[in-house]
């Protein structure tokens, strides 16, 4: 049996990227999350987010990079492609699945 009260809440869902900076994604937790998975399914990246702070680490294939998106609220997190950055978690129509915890 899972405790909800260690557990948390964990949300879930998949968008398609549209190659937009700072887009809104509804989690739909009604709080702030406190780490959010992002993970493509069209190419071999992950993305990792604190919710709380928007300081994000994302990897794709060889390469890691780190830089900080618009932090999270208890409606939307947010996602997006920073210039300096080659692969990101709203590149274009690629497929994207994440999990927000609080």
């Amino acid at each position: 049996m899972i405790d909800n009260a260690i557990m948390g809440a964990i949300a879930t869902g998949t968008y398609t990227g549209d190659g937009t900076a700072n887009r809104s994604i509804p989690h739909g937790l009604g709080k702030v999350p406190t780490l959010i998975l992002i993970i493509s399914t069209t190419v071999m990246a992950i993305v990792i987010s604190d919710g709380a702070t928007g300081k994000t680490v994302g990897t794709a294939a060889a390469n890691t990079t780190t830089h900080t998106q618009t932090a999270a609220t208890n409606v939307n997190f947010y996602v997006g492609k920073p210039a300096t950055v080659g692969f990101w978690s709203n590149d274009n129509a690629n497929e994207f699945i994440w999990y927000a915890w609080k």
